[in-house]
Formats: structure tokens, sequence, C-alpha cells
């Protein structure tokens, strides 16, 4: 783990070597990225533009005021003609709120469904080694029967 690092630069890669050259990924940890913030001194804060972003970003995640002047540095003036930001309300950031809130809970139900595809696994070799009987893994590892039996092939079934 990266303690002092909240952007990581990625590139598609296939047989070892980079797929499409023209393509960069960027991802930021932004609660990294705060808390980095948090425990540098102001005098030794990173400068960069996309530091300077994601403040803005943590200042209206904290609904704090951000002056205009800060924005127009990093809006394209056709956005501050159609954007007011006094007219900003709730609903945007609940929407993106609401994205976060689907990545987690995609991200947990994955790894749910892991631990849950792990356990079966295991439950699955302990009846194919005969180790247990179905009966028996189903009950320690506290599936069912069925869901170890759908693992096994017929082929395992019959040796």
């Amino acid at each position: 783990m990266e303690l002092d690092s909240y952007l990581h630069h990625l590139q598609i890669v296939r047989n070892r070597s980079i797929f499409y050259s023209k393509l960069d990924i960027y991802l930021v940890e932004v609660e990294k990225f705060f808390a980095i913030e948090d425990r540098t001194p102001v005098a030794r804060r990173e400068r960069s533009d996309r530091a300077e972003m994601l403040r803005i970003f943590r200042a209206v995640l904290e609904e704090k005021e951000i002056p205009e002047e800060k924005i127009r540095k990093f809006l394209d003036s056709d956005f501050i003609k159609d954007v007011s930001l006094k007219g900003y309300t709730d609903e945007t950031l609940l929407n993106e709120v609401d994205g976060m809130t689907d990545l987690l809970y995609e991200k947990q139900g994955s790894y749910l469904q892991g631990k849950d595809d792990g356990i079966l696994e295991s439950a699955r070799l302990m009846v194919n080694t005969g180790i247990l009987t179905p009966e028996k893994a189903a009950e320690l590892f506290k599936v069912r029967k069925e869901d170890i039996l759908s693992r096994i092939s017929d082929t395992e079934l019959i040796k």
C-alpha cells in the first residue's frame, strides 16, 4: 500500500506490451488525498491543478463556500456561462453519492460472492476427495447440499 500516493496511472497491457499507447487511465483515491492533505502542513501541500480541483471537490462535499474566482480557473468559459453555482442543489450531490454508493454496493457484493464461492469450492473438494459426504459438508460449511452437488461434474461423481 502506498501511503503517500493517491494518484495511480494505469495502462492496458497485452502480452507484456502496451496494448493501446494513446489510452491512459488515472485513478484517484479521493479519501486518501483528503487524508494526505489533513496531515501535511499547508506550506508543503501539493499545488498542482489536480490537487486544487480535489480541494474544490472536498469543499463541495463538506458544503463549504467556494470563491467564484477559484472555480473560474478550472472551468472553461462556456461551462461558466451555462451553469451558476448559486443554483447548485443537494439533488446533484445526492445523485453523485448514489453513484458512489452503487459502486460500493457492487464491490461489497463481489467480495461476498467471492467468499461464498470459496466456501462452496472448499466443500466440493472435501466431498470429491471422500473426506466428507455431501450432507456432512453442507452441515459443516453451512451451505445447501444442492449447491455443493451442482459444483461437482458428472465425471467427478463417477469416481
